[in-house]
């Protein structure tokens, strides 16, 4: 999810900026797990809005090289946190 680590706060700036954050999340994630971004074997993004999915995909596009992972996007009703607008769930390999 988009949230500021040290405040848990949702980051302003819209889905760019979440989508940002979310990516720098899970590689924090990957590091203290001992694995790392291009490990990732599997994505699951969940959207508010369908619409942005181009834009997650670019953003995504710009910390990896092809081949990607696999990947599924699901737009949803609503996420844990108020104003989030996309979660990303990955499998890694450690």
């Amino acid at each position: 999810m988009g949230d500021d680590p040290v405040t848990g706060d949702i980051v302003p700036g819209g889905i760019e900026a979440q989508t940002h954050r979310a990516i720098l999340n899970i590689k924090a994630c990957l590091l203290a797990a001992n694995s790392s971004l291009d490990k990732i074997v599997r994505r699951r993004i969940y959207l508010m809005k369908m619409s942005d999915f181009r834009r997650v995909d670019e953003i995504w596009a710009e910390y990896f090289e092809e081949p990607y992972p696999v990947s599924t996007c699901v737009q949803v009703s609503g996420l844990a946190k108020e104003g989030a607008l996309v979660e990303l769930e990955v499998v890694a390999q450690a």
